[in-house]
């Protein structure tokens, strides 16, 4: 396998890991091979990085306020260019 376009590194466990945990992850995968993914604590949620997720936040706001104002599903959908089921469904969400 290739992580970055280099091999992946082979480690013996024995070698790197506390005696503790070595032994609570043989429990586990005792003699086989495991891979351990890269911890990545600067990752976002679904749309974080690209702004799509608040832009959705804002639209179905927007579409919440103008079904409580009294406008029609229909007219929302029409508006959004979403059917008047993704629009009762949107609605329906906040309630």
């Amino acid at each position: 396998m290739l992580k970055g376009g280099k091999p992946l590194q082979y480690q013996n466990a024995a070698q790197i890991l506390p005696p503790a945990l070595l032994k609570a992850v043989q429990k586990y995968v005792s003699g086989t091979l495991v891979y351990i993914p890269v911890a990545d604590p600067g990752r976002v949620g679904w749309g974080g990085a690209n702004g799509a997720k608040e832009t959705y936040v804002s639209r179905n706001r927007e579409i919440r306020r103008l079904y409580l104002a009294g406008e029609s599903v229909r007219n929302i959908g029409k508006r959004f260019y979403l059917s008047a089921d993704s629009v009762k469904k949107i609605v329906n969400k906040s309630a």
